[in-house]
């Protein structure tokens, strides 16, 4: 990949990604990260908290080898409690290695700040989930910007199409495409991110 400074290893080939959104399944948004815990401002924080007030009954899971540690979850519960956000909200899969699946319990990933991701973003992205970042004007904090050209995110795009597509919205996505017939979009099939 001469044109680019994004190598992706073996953790990018195929995985399976869920037919339905987690919404669609569980009944509830929920938002994740998988980012190293060492971003985790308390602005970064602050932020998380923010958007689990506002959308209410949506949940935030981290996607941690760190969620296996009951510190990290005592932790992640009390910081986002300072926050009025209730820590029974939260959900944690303390995972190392064999975390891409675990995507498929993401429905928007929320990006750390000011220090963005990196690996996290492209496998979001990957994986069919769409991701928030606030770009900054260092480059630590616009390298999430960088990634949905850099790393292929049209083979994400077409993902999320299919998994939004699934859903039977046939109002059509950002590719301008109508949604089709048995849930086949056809931007989604032209690599057109939904």
């Amino acid at each position: 990949m001469p044109e680019t400074w994004v190598s992706l290893s073996r953790m990018f080939a195929p995985h399976e990604i869920a037919e339905r959104t987690p919404q669609s399944r569980k009944g509830h948004l929920t938002f994740g990260t998988a980012n190293n815990p060492y971003k985790y401002t308390p602005a970064c924080l602050d932020a998380w908290a923010a958007v689990l007030r506002t959308v209410l009954g949506s949940r935030f899971v981290f996607l941690r080898p760190e969620g296996g540690v009951e510190s990290f979850r005592a932790n992640a519960r009390a910081a986002f409690a300072r926050r009025d956000v209730d820590p029974d909200r939260l959900d944690f899969i303390g995972v190392r290695g064999d975390h891409m699946r675990h995507y498929n319990e993401i429905d928007i990933a929320l990006d750390t700040l000011p220090h963005v991701g990196g690996t996290t973003t492209c496998e979001a992205l990957w994986m069919g989930v769409p991701t928030v970042s606030l770009i900054g004007p260092g480059f630590a904090e616009r390298l999430s910007s960088f990634e949905p050209v850099e790393c292929g995110a049209w083979r994400s795009g077409r993902a999320l199409g299919r998994r939004l597509c699934r859903q039977g919205g046939g109002t059509g996505c950002r590719s301008g495409a109508p949604c089709g017939a048995a849930g086949r979009c056809a931007g989604a099939d032209r690599g057109q991110s939904a």
